[in-house]
């Protein structure tokens, strides 16, 4: 086995595979200490990043950069020594001085936004763009984004409006898949604990969604409309045209459906009240349901359901949200 420090590494720079990923993740969580050592590699390879980033800009940004960092830590004017000597070293002292700020400016800490059952939350990143939350989700993101991208994580289902800028593209990362835009608005469901399946929903714009298939890294580019559905346990992904009003109507607290097929009904009742679904007949999930619901409890939507299509629900006495369907 790899030492931990290589793998966490290669973990954040996703070089593993699915199985490794989850053993990383697995021992991060087993201790507190293990999550202190793996912030520790976060932290040294954003500032390496940090580095890189300089290395990639021109002499006449870096110097800018530098000296607008030199004028906030010491307002004194300085003399600068005369001739080509003095002048050198003057450079050579901004370039320090710059890349000496950026890696040791204070440290950039995650920040992290969670919400439990039933609870939709409406939050603005910090370069503008509005993210709305689902029941039983986490985002995690930097309190201050890079100067060329800007990367937030997403465990369960969040809505994005994409703040536009051309120069820093927007990266969501759920699991092994992630997500490229630049401006635009995009559902992403990443409930990982309730389904293997993970979906990108496209209502305007366009994103690019990459993700393992067959070995290979796979690269999709959606149009409104559409939303690409990847599942990496059976390693098959499908594109289909759907109602986007429909899918993404729990931003306001209600479920809306206008023909819904029924296996999108019970993702959407699962992902919002944290319900499970055992189905004893899977025939009857392209059966589908109308009918729009605003803030009401599980028990009734399911009884509207029943009544609409003949469907059952029954708990299964696994869980207080465990639901036999038949």
């Amino acid at each position: 086995m790899k030492p931990i420090d290589t793998l966490l590494t290669q973990y954040l720079h996703g070089k593993l595979d699915e199985a490794a990923c989850r053993e990383v993740e697995a021992w991060i969580l087993a201790d507190p200490e293990h999550r202190k050592q793996a912030e520790r590699i976060c932290r040294m390879e954003q500032y390496l990043g940090a580095a890189a980033e300089m290395r990639a800009l021109s002499d006449r940004e870096i110097l800018s950069l530098a000296h607008r960092n030199m004028v906030r830590a010491d307002k004194r004017k300085k003399r600068i020594r005369s001739g080509w000597l003095g002048a050198a070293a003057s450079v050579l002292a901004v370039l320090t001085v710059g890349i000496g700020f950026l890696l040791l400016r204070p440290e950039n800490p995650p920040q992290e936004i969670r919400n439990g059952l039933s609870e939709v939350k409406e939050c603005v990143l910090p370069d503008g763009t509005k993210v709305w939350l689902n029941s039983n989700s986490t985002l995690s993101y930097p309190e201050r984004f890079s100067r060329r991208k800007r990367t937030v994580c997403l465990a369960g289902e969040a809505f994005f409006d994409v703040q536009k800028d051309a120069r820093r593209p927007f990266y969501v990362h759920a699991g092994n898949v992630m997500i490229k835009v630049l401006g635009t608005r995009f559902d992403v469901d990443a409930y990982a604990e309730n389904t293997a399946v993970f979906s990108t929903t496209l209502e305007d714009g366009s994103v690019e969604m990459r993700y393992p298939l067959h070995g290979r890294k796979q690269t999709t580019v959606l149009t409104p409309g559409q939303r690409l559905s990847y599942d990496p346990e059976a390693d098959r992904a499908f594109i289909a045209y759907v109602d986007v009003r429909s899918l993404t109507s729990w931003k306001t607290g209600s479920i809306m459906l206008d023909h819904t097929p029924l296996r999108d009904v019970l993702k959407m009742i699962g992902n919002s009240y944290g319900v499970r679904f055992i189905i004893n007949d899977a025939s009857r999930l392209n059966d589908s349901c109308s009918g729009t619901f605003v803030r009401q409890p599980v028990e009734n939507i399911l009884s509207a359901i029943e009544c609409a299509t003949g469907i059952h629900f029954k708990p299964s006495g696994s869980g207080p949200r465990s639901y036999i369907v038949y």
